[in-house]
């Protein structure tokens, strides 16, 4: 076992100290109220000595509290527990010794110590306590005692064993509490980060993947451009024929420009673009219909209809969002309603719905982590996968859910970068 190995959580070590700095200024704060009350009933009690012990605590915690604001939390957990355990010695030696019921305040410092702290602290501060607890049997001032009755002690005694309780019953229920809940929240995250970088070895094969295909089809493109080119040089092929190679040679145009968006980019920075957002997007649109002429969409704004507003964009986004488009356009029988609006955090919202379709609990757990199983003749599943890895790297996210009035309900976030550099103003809408 390592000694110098914290014994439960590293992740926990800062939700503890300031767990611990709050809860030490509300045992001054108790403590205070104490004094103040036996001095009003005259109690026969060391108030001065008992004051300076309880200025000592607060000094070393506010002491904690600015290193913790200025240096980070490192140590501090230890340094605050050894105050702790010094200040409780102090005021049991005062006030009776063992005899005090507040001599089982010992236990929340050991817990902490074993939870968060090296295992090495952890039995030096199990020892201390031990040591220290062992020695005020003997060393200790006698217990201030209001009244000459026996009953007193006694009652004084039971009234301290359940305040000393509950305080201990209150500390150590919301500590660990505390501490579960942190652990969950780092769980989560463990998992998200798991499942992200899962998600990013799947896009990256499909990359690998997309290069070598694409060297591949390179030749064979260049085959039949040229071969193109000899057919429409000449001059006694049939009109017919001419117009089936122009279009041949516009798909083949096609087919090139898609390959040549494969070469390697400069830096991701110098991708993006100042790019008026609805303006494009109109023109995105309008350019999906044109291949998809039997598809309808209706676009909605919201009200009032904000104006165009001049971003820096990876032109990689719209490939995404033409993702989602043709996904919803085949599952909701040629018909998408969109909706956009920017929020004022500046991020860009797009909903997309199909009035038909559904999406099972199994699908929207999975969406965008892996492929999924497509219902198209040459369908590859891979769509949303795709446009969730790319959003994700943009800072942005893709949510699937069925939509309460039928169909399937696909947002899009995207944080925006506003322009640093003008817009082209001929793109203005």
């Amino acid at each position: 076992m390592n000694l110098r190995s914290h014994t439960f959580s590293q992740a926990a070590y800062a939700p503890v100290l300031l767990f611990t700095l709050r809860a030490r200024w509300l045992f001054i704060a108790l403590m205070l109220i104490g004094l103040l009350g036996t001095w009003a009933l005259a109690w026969p009690v060391p108030l001065l000595p008992l004051s300076l012990t309880l200025l000592f605590l607060a000094a070393a915690n506010g002491l904690l509290s600015v290193w913790h604001r200025r240096h980070g939390p490192e140590h501090l957990v230890e340094l605050g527990l050894i105050a702790d355990i010094l200040t409780l010695s102090e005021l049991l030696y005062l006030t009776g010794g063992i005899a005090n019921p507040m001599a089982s305040l010992y236990l929340p410092p050991l817990l902490l110590a074993a939870l968060v702290c090296s295992v090495h602290f952890a039995w030096g501060m199990a020892f201390v306590c031990v040591t220290t607890y062992f020695l005020l049997f003997q060393f200790h001032l006698p217990f201030p005692v209001p009244s000459q009755e026996p009953d007193w002690l006694f009652r004084i005694h039971i009234g301290g064993m359940w305040l000393t309780f509950a305080l201990s019953a209150a500390l150590i229920t919301a500590c660990i509490t505390w501490l579960i809940q942190a652990l969950n929240w780092r769980e989560n995250q463990l998992q998200r980060a798991h499942a992200q970088q899962q998600q990013n070895e799947q896009v990256l094969s499909l990359g690998i993947e997309a290069a070598h295909t694409a060297h591949k089809l390179s030749t064979p493109l260049n085959s039949l451009l040229l071969l193109t080119d000899e057919l429409q040089a000449r001059t006694d092929l049939p009109a017919e024929v001419s117009q089936d190679l122009a279009l041949m040679r516009s798909q083949l145009n096609q087919c090139r420009d898609v390959l040549w968006q494969l070469k390697p980019k400069d830096q991701p920075q110098a991708r993006q673009q100042p790019t008026w957002l609805y303006a494009t997007l109109n023109a995105q649109l309008r350019h999906w219909h044109n291949l998809r002429p039997e598809a309808h969409y209706t676009w909605q704004q919201h009200s009032p209809i904000a104006p165009d507003v001049c971003v820096q964009l990876d032109p990689l986004f719209w490939s995404a969002f033409l993702n989602i488009l043709n996904n919803a356009a085949d599952a909701g029988k040629q018909s998408v309603a969109l909706e956009t609006r920017i929020t004022a955090a500046q991020t860009l919202i797009i909903g997309i719905r199909n009035r038909s379709g559904f999406l099972s609990e199994a699908q929207l757990r999975h969406a965008g982590l892996n492929a999924q199983q497509s219902d198209k003749p040459a369908g590859l599943g891979m769509g949303v996968l795709l446009s969730h890895a790319t959003l994700a790297r943009m800072q942005g996210s893709l949510t699937l859910q069925n939509h309460h009035d039928g169909g399937v309900y696909a947002e899009i976030r995207l944080p925006l970068t506003p322009c640093t550099t003008p817009c082209p103003p001929t793109k203005a809408a």
